[in-house]
């Protein structure tokens, strides 16, 4: 007796909720949010750094390590230029002196910061360190700032996940808003929507406090300020579910610098990259078999049995044929050990087709049958 065992294999998918009337999907893979900088605004390989410059480039995809192509980052204008000295301006009102809010953000590879700590080195950091005061120069001291998690485990994606409030420290639901206010909160974990409590979240100063006016000072230049735009949206485009202030939900993020204050509603003037990974997929075969028979002609017919490869994403049961999938066949007279008979494993992909058909050879005495 000749035995037959049929497998396939298929690429990893990428890590969803489990699919409906199929095996579990294999782990996905985590996003990575990776930041270049340099002093022109479409710089080449070398002239990309790891110091804040004039211009910052970010890139999110599937991949742990930076990439070292400047194509593979998005640029916009950080740092904005000097202007032309102006002229002396009216002094204003003698009042008590205003002070602004500054929040700094670290990287390391521990939880507590110590370990990788750096104020500027995203590369390789496992976490992200928030702190806020009125000083505009990052501390050094790791333990200045709140840690949180922003890499995950393989196959689990992380939340990033912000909150506003009117209160430095939010005791109920009903005093968290999405419309930046004067604090800011954030956490991560591996939970897809927000949560409304408000402990879950690390709070800082967003918005520092208006102060009456000060004693002129002595004539400076002219500068401008820059300001950067978030929004979120449902497509690399931009153009479904935009919104400057809501994110639960979202699958791409948008940003860009101006010198204007208010945000855009117009998705393109935003550069869009994609924050939310794929739903995982299910992969599954399907038999068919083909008796064999001989014709009342004489002639015959040899049987066998032919498997498809199929798969769903997600929740989805409507079925794909996997054209892409790769097929062992082995054969044992025993049972224990097995010698492979058919591989397609080294097979270009194009050149698959997710079929494989096993015939039979060899058959029973047929009687002999004449038709009336």
């Amino acid at each position: 007796t000749t035995s037959y065992s049929v497998a396939r294999q298929g690429i990893n998918g990428t890590n969803g909720t489990n699919g409906v009337n199929g095996t579990n999907g294999r782990d996905g893979t985590s996003n990575y949010v990776h930041i270049k900088y340099s002093a022109v605004p479409n710089p080449t390989n070398a002239q990309m750094t790891e110091t804040p410059s004039e211009y910052i480039g970010i890139c999110v995809d599937t991949n742990s390590a930076d990439p070292t192509t400047a194509s593979s980052y998005t640029w916009t204008k950080f740092q904005g230029a000097d202007g032309i000295d102006g002229t002396n301006g009216l002094p204003g009102r003698d009042g008590t002196d205003g002070s602004s809010a500054y929040v700094h953000f670290a990287y390391a590879t521990s939880a507590n910061g110590q370990q990788g700590f750096s104020t500027s080195n995203f590369t390789g950091a496992t976490y992200i360190g928030v702190r806020s005061d009125s000083n505009p120069v990052d501390s050094t001291n790791y333990q200045d700032y709140t840690w949180s998690k922003i890499k995950g485990e393989d196959g689990r994606t992380p939340y990033f996940h912000i909150k506003y409030s009117t209160v430095a420290n939010p005791s109920s639901s009903s005093q968290l808003t999405e419309i930046p206010s004067a604090y800011i909160g954030t956490y991560v974990d591996y939970v897809e929507a927000d949560s409304t409590n408000p402990s879950k979240y690390t709070w800082s100063k967003f918005q520092g406090t208006d102060g009456q006016n000060g004693l002129p000072g002595t004539n400076g230049e002219d500068g401008k300020t820059h300001y950067v735009h978030i929004a979120y949206a449902n497509n690399a485009a931009g153009t479904s579910g935009f919104s400057t202030s809501v994110s639960d939900g979202k699958s791409y993020i948008g940003m860009y610098v101006d010198e204007t204050e208010s945000d855009s509603n117009d998705p393109t003037k935003y550069n869009w990259s994609k924050i939310k990974g794929d739903d995982g997929m299910s992969f599954f075969m399907v038999p068919t078999w083909y008796p064999s028979r001989r014709r009342y002609n004489g002639s015959f017919d040899v049987g066998g049995i032919q498997y498809k490869a199929y798969y769903s994403q997600g929740e989805n049961t409507e079925r794909t044929l996997y054209t892409k999938a790769a097929w062992v066949i082995s054969v044992s007279t025993e049972m224990n050990s097995w010698t492979d008979i058919y591989d397609d494993r080294t097979k270009a992909v194009a050149n698959r087709t997710g079929t494989v058909t096993c015939y039979v050879h060899g058959c029973a005495q047929w009687d002999t049958y004449t038709p009336s």
